[in-house]
């Protein structure tokens, strides 16, 4: 018996090693592809920090495929080599030509992975990623997020530069702003600032056509969607903020008329006035009120007032008896204010809501509801246009003309509204006369700081640069200029 086992044994032995050598998990060749191995690749720092953190620092978005069909997103897959190299990008969705390039120059010039082990072996395998191209916070591109720290500085009202600011400085403003605004005009606050540095620089041809391009696209935002139902609402369009456009319409101006060009500057400024002339009509500046204070206190008003109109409702005895047993039904499943107010919108769009007190409150909620989205101006908001309107007329007919129209909208106007065109009045009157004082005080209010020349000395440039702050300060009591620029799209 025991001669047979023996040969038995080794003959088991030679099939198990057989099968084990053709075993494709065992028999790994250098340009095979894995999807399924022991140890899964690692990029330096982990993928779920390191990876997204290549990309933030690394990422540069094309400007015309931001500009035409913009992606957030990016699903890829690519290959991680044995080295920890890689190769084989493919993109799995449809993108611009430029930013398909740009992903693939991002992915094969990442820093090499840890491998993929498969039975104890560096292998090849297949990796699969979402690229996130976006900052999280700014909803823009990953490399234009420090610039736009830049932007906040070079546009801040309250920097002074006491000798003027270096031509150096200008320049490195114009080059790290520029790279947004080429990027997206929409962009205001970069746009408005980048205008004003070309001012500073006297290049009022580039100022110019900055302004225009930028409005022009401004314009296409058509500033009302319509939410596609028959009762619905026209709501702002996302990115757009009345207070861009005025800024911008200002800046058209103020580029035209400092480049000596009467003609076209009384005309920008006549655009000017009509959009303000617009604005105060339609109450339409504001980007919306979410996130702010305001916001706030408009939703503990809207529940206040939701409470208020379930009393009205459940007391009114003769409108319970209106109310079918789905009607009420529908009430009792509203768990809170919103889901009351959206119960109490089909209902009246059921037309069985005949309490005239519960109507009225709900009327006022909805007026409400629109503000939020809206972003209403306040009475001091509305003030600061009626400011704007007379400095614009001051601007392109002068002095006189700017005090004659304080004094028609004093007459007969409310208390606040007289009060700011008499504190407006004085304050000009205070101002030095004379066309080329009106000139420097345009020019401080274009500029974000005066230039240093270097023909000059030391303590001639911190004269003029004084001469410039204190006509500015100047336009600063005088005109919201603050106001407008201080909430430009950031």
């Amino acid at each position: 018996m025991k001669k047979y086992i023996l040969p038995l044994l080794m003959l088991m032995s030679f099939f198990r090693t057989a099968a084990s050598a053709h075993n494709p998990t065992d028999t790994i060749a250098p340009g095979d592809i894995y999807r399924h191995v022991d140890i899964a690749p690692v990029f330096p720092g982990s993928v779920d920090e390191g990876l997204p953190m290549y990309v933030a620092e690394n990422f540069r978005y094309p400007a015309a495929a931001w500009r035409t069909d913009f992606e957030p997103e990016v699903p890829v897959s690519f290959v991680i080599r044995a080295d920890g190299t890689t190769s084989d990008v493919k993109i799995m969705k449809d993108v611009h030509p430029l930013l398909a390039r740009e992903i693939e120059r991002l992915i094969l010039n990442m820093p090499r992975w840890y491998p993929a082990y498969l039975n104890n072996r560096p292998v090849n395998t297949e990796f699969r990623y979402t690229l996130l191209l976006f900052d999280p916070y700014l909803n823009l591109p990953y490399h234009v997020a420090p610039l736009i720290e830049k932007t906040r500085k070079y546009s801040d009202f309250g920097k002074r530069y006491s000798s003027g600011m270096k031509a150096a400085t200008l320049r490195e403003a114009i080059k790290d702003i520029g790279q947004i605004t080429v990027l997206t005009p929409l962009h205001a606050a970069s746009t408005i600032a980048m205008t004003r540095l070309w001012l500073s620089d006297k290049n009022y041809h580039q100022a110019t056509i900055l302004a225009k391009t930028a409005l022009k696209e401004y314009g296409k935002l058509n500033l009302y969607r319509h939410d596609g139902k028959k009762t619905g609402h026209d709501y702002p369009r996302p990115g757009y903020n009345g207070k861009n456009e005025i800024a911008l319409a200002l800046q058209k101006a103020l580029a035209f008329d400092e480049a000596g060009l009467p003609r076209m500057a009384r005309a920008a400024y006549d655009g000017l006035t009509d959009l303000l002339d617009e604005k105060i009509r339609t109450k339409d500046i504001a980007v919306p009120l979410i996130g702010t204070d305001r916001h706030y206190q408009t939703e503990q008003l809207i529940k206040r007032l939701t409470l208020r109109q379930m009393d009205e409702l459940l007391s009114d005895g003769e409108q319970m008896r209106q109310l079918s047993t789905e009607d009420r039904k529908v009430l009792r499943n509203a768990v809170d204010y919103t889901d009351v107010n959206k119960a109490m919108d089909y209902l009246i769009a059921k037309n069985v809501i005949i309490s005239a007190r519960v109507l009225g409150t709900h009327s006022k909620i909805k007026e409400l509801r629109r503000e939020i989205v809206m972003g209403r101006p306040d009475m001091a908001d509305t003030l600061n246009l009626y400011a704007l309107k007379a400095m614009a007329i001051g601007l392109r007919d002068g002095r006189r003309a700017e005090t004659g129209y304080l004094e028609k909208t004093a007459a007969g106007a409310s208390s606040q509204l007289r009060s700011m065109a008499e504190r407006m009045m004085k304050a000009l009157a205070e101002m030095p006369e004379g066309e080329e004082q009106r000139r420097k005080a345009v020019h401080s209010m274009a500029c974000m700081a005066p230039l240093k020349d270097p023909s000059l000395s030391g303590k001639e440039n911190r004269r003029a640069a004084a001469e410039f702050y204190e006509y500015r300060d100047r336009m600063r009591d005088t005109y919201p200029l603050d106001w407008l620029f201080s909430d430009t799209g950031y």
